[in-house]
């Protein structure tokens, strides 16, 4: 992986430089087997389009979903739908539902759907996701580089609709996955799900850094779920499906 960094790299800012002048810095490509809308002024779109974002995330998540089969998959920070996208390509029966509450994401993710051909196939909710229902402000990054940077904040610039994943979706005996990301917000993100997760098989990704890890390690374990493994330090793997 490293290597196809040094390798790609190079090439990344020559076709940042390349679509900055001929079409003001947009382009649709492909990459992870689908096609996407990308933005070559955002460091994640960049990544994305050469296959380097989260890219041992992807191939681990999507190798152990075909070895349980999922019905549902969960995309909580959903941002431009790319995990969405990529698991219901790989699982066409899968029923997909994507929790993206920033309206700037949101224009990417639709854009996505549409060049996908997924506008029906993937189930939109633009409202973010908690321990309870209401609203919470969150400071949106101002750079270009960086949009989609959120970290919840009382004295945040922008605010979101918030609700529990328990009062959405009403599902008992399942085969779940669930991938979380959003921005330190992940524990009360599993607090408003207990029914969802104590009801189901589960399998999830949850990015997590080291000062919340043990509190979300505590809540998962009293869920019934085992810690499997992490992967670049911050996405972090459980589930409660036995093992064969």
């Amino acid at each position: 992986m490293k290597l196809r960094k040094l390798l790609r790299k190079p090439l990344a800012s020559l076709l940042k430089r390349y679509y900055m002048v001929i079409n003001g810095g947009y382009s649709i490509g492909s990459a992870y087997g689908a096609r996407y809308l990308f933005d070559w002024r955002h460091s994640l779109d960049k990544k994305v389009a050469l296959e380097l974002y989260e890219y041992e995330q992807i191939t681990y998540l999507t190798e152990s979903l075909g070895q349980i089969q999922p019905n549902l998959f969960i995309d909580i920070g959903s941002h431009a739908a790319l995990y969405s996208i990529i698991l219901k390509n790989r699982f066409p029966g899968i029923e997909v539902h994507a929790f993206e509450p920033d309206r700037t994401n949101l224009c990417q993710l639709y854009a996505n759907l549409f060049v996908n051909k997924l506008t029906h196939g993937i189930k939109v909710h633009e409202f973010g996701l908690s321990n309870h229902s209401g609203s919470i402000t969150f400071d949106a990054s101002e750079a270009t580089s960086s949009r989609g940077t959120r970290r919840i904040s009382d004295s945040g610039n922008i605010e979101i609709e918030i609700k529990r994943l328990d009062d959405v979706l009403n599902t008992n005996g399942k085969v779940i996955a669930i991938k979380i990301d959003v921005e330190g917000h992940e524990n009360l993100v599993v607090d408003g799900a207990h029914n969802i997760l104590s009801s189901n098989q589960c399998f999830l990704q949850i990015e997590c850094a080291d000062v919340k890890l043990d509190l979300l390690k505590q809540k998962m374990d009293k869920l019934g779920y085992r810690w499997i493994k992490v992967i670049d330090g911050h996405d972090h793997y459980f589930s409660n499906i036995p093992q064969p």
